[in-house]
């Protein structure tokens, strides 16, 4: 609830916060709403023409985040490669105290 109203797209914006937690779909004809939406990343966008509902391919925005994401990904995080080395010297040392 707002305690002061709002425009039904302000609402809906609220709605999904920064980062859309709740995995809403936004069906939408208002060309400048929609707009603002593709500057948001997870945001799923339907727009209804003639008789189909169509499925906006993602910005050019959005398909940046996911990339940026996926790299992120990709790599090891830095307290994950402490652990890795870690025990891997502890392994080598292990090998070699058990050779002698």
């Amino acid at each position: 609830e707002h305690t002061t109203p709002l425009s039904a797209c302000e609402c809906i914006k609220s709605l999904l916060g920064k980062k859309n937690h709740d995995h809403f779909v936004v069906a939408t004809q208002n060309h400048k709403f929609r707009t603002q939406l593709q500057n948001m990343a997870n945001v799923p966008l339907l727009w209804a023409n003639a008789n189909s509902i169509n499925l906006e391919p993602p910005s050019n925005y959005q398909r940046a985040v996911t990339q940026r994401l996926e790299e992120d990904h990709r790599h090891i995080k830095d307290r994950e490669q402490t652990a890795l080395y870690s025990n891997t010297k502890l392994s080598k040392k292990n090998t070699k105290e058990r050779e002698e």
